[in-house]
């Protein structure tokens, strides 16, 4: 999956992080015109988030129809799915209008999946150039702005230089905290449990939601 570096240490976009969010800005970019070094941390083209729902929201299916990654998603197994929610006044369903375009469908795809494929669409994206086992480790500043990122590989320490950083390495990124970008964290007591159950009698294609307190829900 990791292809040679074509740009050499001169690309328009350096970015941390290949998993979802970071391997789609790099198809999108590279499809503009950019030359797009995509760094990943991990060296197994197969790594995949482990914590995570493996839940894609309707409102994701115009990036994923954007990208291309549609058939390959129902290849692979994705099921299509809509939502609804559960009031104190009763389910909320929504329904497209009468004369209008069908409302667009939610996906669930296990990430073990998911990642790897939207990964290698990347890395087969002309101008993207997928470097694997890729930590950055600092940036690269001169005359007071950022052109490039340090980088620990395989083969030691190296420098990649570009006009734009983009930090895709998830909520602890390590390139905003180089960058000196403050964190904006708020309290809100709130938590969150997943589990996997069998044999419910629940209605197919429909993820559900109940919200059963104030500012708080329990999603099935």
């Amino acid at each position: 999956m990791t292809k040679p570096e074509s740009a050499g240490d001169g690309y328009d976009v350096v970015i941390s992080g290949a998993s979802l969010a970071g391997s789609a800005a790099a198809i999108l970019l590279a499809r503009r015109g950019a030359r797009v070094a995509l760094l990943e941390r991990r060296s197994d083209p197969e790594a995949y988030k482990v914590l995570c729902t493996h839940s894609l929201t309707a409102n994701a299916y115009p990036v994923l129809d954007e990208l291309g990654l549609v058939p390959a998603l129902e290849k692979a197994g994705a099921v299509r799915n809509e939502a609804r929610w559960y009031t104190r006044w009763g389910w909320i369903e929504p329904r497209a209008a009468p004369a209008g375009p069908a409302l667009p469908h939610a996906y669930n795809i296990r990430r073990s999946i998911l990642d790897p494929l939207i990964r290698s669409r990347a890395a087969e994206t002309p101008g993207v150039d997928l470097l694997l086992g890729h930590r950055v480790t600092g940036l690269v500043q001169e005359a007071g702005r950022t052109v490039g990122v340090r980088a620990s590989t395989p083969q030691g320490e190296r420098e990649i230089r570009a006009r734009l950083v983009v930090g895709a390495d998830g909520k602890d990124s390590a390139v905003a905290k180089f960058a000196g970008v403050p964190a904006r964290r708020h309290e809100n007591a709130r938590f969150g449990c997943l589990a996997h159950f069998r044999d419910l009698p629940l209605p197919g294609g429909i993820g559900q939601v109940w919200f059963l307190e104030p500012d708080s829900d329990r999603q099935g």
